[in-house]
């Protein structure tokens, strides 16, 4: 446990989104690493100088070499499990997601345990392949397509119509290559609905943040939000929360 935050050592391990998270941090601790690991075959400039130049966190090109100065290892993001759980067993804390990223990574596990704890399931198909998707969406319209683990090649995209999307396919066979008909499609159909409401936070180890962002999103288009404050309660074994205007 840590008594004193103020005296510690905070390494944040990030893909670079999170760089405000070690600003936040390295206001409350003695000292903050950022690492964003940039380990490819051929490695750029631009990812390598994300998190430098700034005074208040010391950017460092690997985790490693300073683990055993590091009092608190943070993963802000998901990805990373193997490493937050080695990282534990030789009885370093770590916060982070660990295994539980798999509910954010894999799309039909996510909608199994929706499933299993009795919350609304939207309806999807599963579709193998590339060749199977263009039959599966040549007389279909206003769909959703997902893909599980791969986000940085297709993120959720809005099916239209054949005649304003076909071009879509095209891209994403060249996008893809041989593994084209590797991939399974999910195709969810389009909800019903005025407005997509969406609250971004976390939780740990059941305890809420008092400040959580809330908004519109227009998929796609567009997002309108702000950070409110919530306010926690349970009632028959679930977790509520009521949002409103900051003061």
């Amino acid at each position: 446990m840590i008594d004193d935050i103020s005296q510690i050592t905070c390494m944040v391990v990030d893909g670079g989104l999170f760089l405000p998270f070690a600003h936040r941090m390295a206001e409350a601790c003695k000292r903050v690493l950022y690492y964003c690991p940039n380990e490819e075959a051929f490695p750029t400039i631009n990812r390598s100088i994300v998190g430098d130049g700034f005074s208040d966190i010391e950017k460092v090109d690997e985790l490693w070499k300073y683990k055993n100065e590091v009092d608190l290892f943070c993963f802000p993001d998901i990805s990373r499990a193997g490493l937050q759980l080695e990282l534990e067993s030789q009885g370093k804390l770590v916060w982070g997601s660990r295994r539980a990223d798999s509910l954010e990574i894999y799309r039909q596990k996510f909608h199994r345990v929706l499933e299993e704890t009795g919350l609304p399931v939207p309806t999807f198909t599963v579709v193998q392949g590339l060749n199977k998707l263009r039959e599966h969406l040549k007389d279909v319209k206003d769909k959703y397509i997902k893909i599980s683990r791969y986000r940085g090649s297709l993120e959720t995209t809005h099916w239209r119509s054949w005649s304003l999307d076909e071009g879509l396919l095209d891209i994403l066979a060249v996008r893809f290559g041989p593994a084209k008909e590797l991939i399974p499609f999910l195709v969810f159909d389009a909800i019903e609905t005025d407005f997509e409401i969406g609250s971004d936070t976390y939780t740990v180890d059941g305890q809420w943040p008092s400040v959580m962002l809330h908004g519109l999103e227009h998929k796609d288009k567009g997002y309108i939000g702000r950070s409110q404050n919530a306010r926690i309660y349970h009632r028959n074994s679930t977790t509520y929360w009521t949002l409103s205007d900051r003061s």
